[in-house]
């Protein structure tokens, strides 16, 4: 796949079904990175459907195809392979919920992607460094210095900030040094009333 080769790879597995062989999720999963990686989202998600009708898909193969089709743009698409993941009683973890939320502040969307991480803590799912700075940029990106400022509250309050997040959330906010000062001071502020 490496060596743009992924018509030979796909091939060899149609000639893999049609012997009655089951490929594993890891072969699926490698096969649906590298055709979303070429853009053919709907190539990956035939091979999808055609390895559920034998076998059950792993996380990882879910979470690889819900990032192929979130960096496409394809949310819908991803959200209802979501739902049929959790139908399926396989459970995201935090990869899964950090695929969707970026696709939706790329997209956006990033008050939906802060309900996703409300669902994320709901379903007692942990958020790491990444799920904060996806969001923290995205509504920063926005112009929602309030809310960015919120996230950062939260990471801080989860103790997952580290040397580097705040390096990022400083330098992200502190274009403008009077500016830095008063976000920081705000930022103190929403800490202690938390």
């Amino acid at each position: 796949c490496e060596d743009h080769k992924v018509d030979e790879a796909c091939s060899l597995w149609r000639r893999l079904l049609k012997n009655n062989c089951m490929p594993d999720n890891a072969l699926l999963s490698t096969l649906i990175h590298w055709l979303c990686k070429e853009g053919r989202v709907s190539e990956a998600r035939k091979l999808f459907d055609e390895f559920e009708k034998g076998s059950i898909p792993s996380l990882m193969t879910y979470n690889t195809l819900i990032s192929g089709m979130c960096e496409k743009g394809e949310l819908t698409e991803a959200g209802r392979l979501w739902d049929d993941m959790v139908e399926r009683k396989c459970k995201p973890n935090a990869f899964t919920y950090n695929v969707l939320i970026e696709g939706l502040s790329k997209n956006g969307n990033v008050k939906e992607g802060v309900r996703v991480l409300e669902e994320m803590l709901e379903n007692g799912c942990f958020p790491n460094k990444t799920t904060f700075l996806i969001l923290f940029e995205g509504l920063q990106k926005l112009g929602k210095e309030e809310d960015a400022i919120k996230i950062v509250s939260m990471a801080v309050m989860s103790g997952k900030v580290d040397e580097e997040s705040w390096e990022l959330f400083l330098k992200k906010f502190a274009g403008e040094l009077d500016k830095g000062v008063l976000v920081l001071k705000e930022l103190l502020r929403e800490i202690s009333v938390s």
